[in-house]
């Protein structure tokens, strides 16, 4: 009998301001600006290695069709750590960028303010305990000014036979 392999998705880890599980400050960020957030901790043992990760953002004016957002994994064994981006919520500078890991773009897909970009990256493996998410606003836009319109969402997605 043959089986069958099914991904079972896990609880979401929230990247925002606040109110979700991880700080990052993303209101009102600067065009070419990047942040880190804060680092998670997935915990000892075994973790699933495959994770959804949907990125979410609005311009807080008129952006331009075409321009993107970008986001970065930043991971950690809990000494060292890519890019040296640090435990904390914190600015990042553009050549940290090309230490983590290039997850992918949200694209500006209409010029209208106070619209959800939104762009879903399937099966990004995260393989170490401790992971920030970093993002660059490659758009010529500041993000809209309120919190926690932005964000960042990670779901595990370990996957399951039956």
């Amino acid at each position: 009998m043959a089986n069958k392999i099914y991904h079972a998705s896990e609880t979401a880890i929230t990247f925002q301001e606040s109110g979700g599980d991880v700080a990052i400050t993303l209101l009102n960020m600067l065009a070419g600006v990047g942040r880190v957030s804060a680092r998670y901790d997935r915990g000892a043992g075994s973790q699933s290695q495959l994770h959804t990760v949907k990125v979410i953002f609005q311009s807080d004016t008129t952006p331009v069709a075409g321009e993107t957002v970008d986001c970065y994994l930043f991971q950690s064994d809990g000494t060292n750590e890519d890019g040296n981006v640090g435990t904390a919520d914190a600015a990042i500078l553009e050549p940290v960028l090309k230490a983590g890991m290039f997850i992918g773009s949200v694209p500006v897909t209409v010029a209208t303010a106070t619209v959800d970009f939104i762009k879903t990256f399937q099966n990004v493996p995260i393989s170490e305990r401790y992971y920030s998410i970093g993002i660059w606003n490659g758009t010529a836009d500041s993000l809209e000014n309120t919190a926690n319109v932005s964000k960042i969402i990670v779901t595990p997605n370990p996957p399951e036979i039956q």
